[in-house]
């Protein structure tokens, strides 16, 4: 026997017990380089498009076009050829947006200490 609580009145049910409650699944991180790579690769299909078509085509902002082409343009190339290819979640957690916006503004140097953090 096994009692249902609710909010005005419990109800008893005689048989097999409830299903327990489903297991949320932790969604997978964002992978920006990949995203900066679709943006880059719909401007460079037609040079006649710009920011605000990529903006419409993609949902997201002018400023976070500008932000994934800055990406792109200064992170070194083989860094951006493995987060393109990245499905781990911890890595893809590491190396969030902001970080990497932070990263393209240090020099080659610190660039690298940080990668390789």
């Amino acid at each position: 026997m096994y009692r249902y609580k609710q909010k005005h009145a419990s109800r008893i049910a005689l048989g097999d017990p409830p299903p327990g409650k489903p297991v949320k699944e932790i969604p997978m991180p964002k992978n920006i380089v990949a995203e900066a790579l679709k943006v880059r690769d719909f401007l460079a299909a037609d040079p006649k498009l710009g920011y605000r078509h990529a903006a419409i085509e993609f949902g997201i902002t002018k400023a976070r076009i500008s932000q994934l082409l800055k990406i792109l343009k200064a992170l070194p190339p083989e860094f951006i050829a493995y987060m393109a290819k990245c499905q781990e979640r911890e890595k893809l957690k590491e190396f969030s947006g902001k970080k990497m916006l932070k990263m393209a503004k240090m020099d080659a140097q610190t660039q690298q200490a940080a990668i390789a953090q």
